[in-house]
Order: structure tokens, then C-alpha cells, then sequence
């Protein structure tokens, strides 16, 4: 089904495509980046289920991922006339990477958490004996897709994360071309990221959001850096 949601009458609204494997099962875990009162919040979340996954068919790559993710991009933008972010969990950073790289200044902004650098690398790590960079189909390069990604940015990494390592977020940091916000959950593993809207670094994510929203309505985009 296409997104859907309601609008903001005094404020210019932000919508967040999230891009996270099984979104049905997704649909309570991002209040972190809406939260807000009905009268006062300036955000929405639009999920999107990929193919393969859940009730939506097809068979799962990074074509076909992709794919889904920018025509739900496309839609969504259509659909609403304030500013889109792209939110990517784990192999959905790779998503929302490979989504920004089709048009660079189409995303208001990424949020990224617990994300993927390069998807050869973390296989290597996990596997050192093998030759899996040669034997890599789907490459999931993020480094290589946000090269010319100048927009702002919101990473959180994962300090114990036992699937992608915590590694993979600081490169990623470390390799955008307009230096992101970096947080880490020392204590978190990948599948346990603290994401209670109260906990760092929720307020200070939605603060981004929003300024970048001003920013946009005045004409003019915020340095990623600022609170």
C-alpha cells in the first residue's frame, strides 16, 4: 500500500521513509523520530515492506530492494510537500544509501543506525578464511553511494554490535563527504539499540530533523552540525 498520514496545519511536516527488513513488524519502533504531541509533531513515519519480506512478494536483492525503496521515495515525495528523510536500520542503511545515490539532493537528510559501510567487509570479518569479496553478489557499497551525499546526516552505531561491527558506522562517518552526527550506544548489540524516544540520541536526532525542516522552509539548509 502507498504511505499515508495525516498533516501538520502549522508547521511544516518531515516524513521519514524507513527502511527496515519485516516492517510489519517495525511499526512501533520509531516513535524515537515522531514523537511529539498530535497537535505539535512535525514528523511522520512511512514504512515500506521489501520485497520478499512479510506478505509483499518478490524475490529479495539489492536490485529489487532498491528498486521498491525509490519508487516508495518517489511516491511519498509526491505525495507530500514538506522535506523526506531517509532512515536505514542495518541492511536498510544500505537501502536508504543506495536510494540517496540516484539523486543526491532529493533526501532532506539520512538517519542511519547500526548501519553497513561496506557489505564485503563485514563479511570478511565475520568470515577471514574465505574468499567472500570475490564471491559477493550484492555489494551494499554505502562508502561508494553517498560520495557526493552533502546533506545531513544522523548515524548511531551500536558499541558491542555482533552482526556488522561497530567499526562499520565510524567509517561511514568518517567517510561522508559533509561530516556526520555521530552517536554510539556503548553497551547496545546490534539488535538492541535503545530506541525509548527519551534515550540519547533521540532529542537530539528530532532536533536535527527539525531544524533542517526550518531551514528548508526559510530557503536555506542547516549545517549538520548544528544542535
Amino acid at each position: 500500500p502507498g504511505p499515508s498520514a495525516t498533516a501538520s496545519k502549522r508547521f511544516t511536516r518531515t516524513s521519514c521513509a524507513a527502511s527496515s527488513a519485516r516492517a510489519s513488524r517495525c511499526a512501533g519502533r520509531w516513535p524515537c523520530v515522531a514523537s511529539g504531541t498530535a497537535a505539535t509533531s512535525t514528523r511522520e513515519i512511512v514504512l515500506f515492506e521489501y520485497p520478499g519480506y512479510g506478505a509483499r512478494p518478490g524475490q529479495p536483492s539489492q536490485r529489487t530492494l532498491v528498486e521498491a525503496a525509490v519508487a516508495a521515495f518517489t511516491q511519498l515525495r509526491a505525495e507530500r510537500p514538506g522535506p523526506v528523510w531517509l532512515l536505514g536500520e542495518s541492511l536498510g542503511s544500505g537501502v536508504a544509501a543506495q536510494v540517496a545515490a540516484r539523486d543526491p539532493r532529493a533526501p532532506a537528510g539520512l538517519i542511519l543506525v547500526t548501519p553497513i559501510a561496506r557489505m564485503a567487509d563485514v563479511a570478511a570479518w565475520h568470515y577471514p578464511y574465505l574468499p567472500v569479496r570475490a564471491l559477493l553478489r550484492d555489494r551494499w557499497d554505502s562508502v561508494a553511494a553517498l560520495r557526493a551525499f552533502r546533506g545531513p546526516a544522523a548515524i548511531l552505531v551500536a558499541g558491542r554490535d555482533e552482526v556488522v561491527g561497530a567499526e562499520q558506522g565510524r567509517q561511514l562517518a568518517r567517510a561522508l563527504p559533509t561530516p556526520p552526527r555521530l552517536w554510539e550506544q556503548p553497551d547496545a548489540g546490534h539488535n538492541s539499540v535503545d530506541v525509548f524516544p527519551g534515550a540519547l540520541p533521540w532529542p537530539e536526532i528530532r532536533a536535527l530533523v527539525d531544524a533542517a525542516a526550518q531551514a528548508d522552509t526559510a530557503g536555506q539548509r542547516p549545517s549538520p552540525l548544528a544542535r
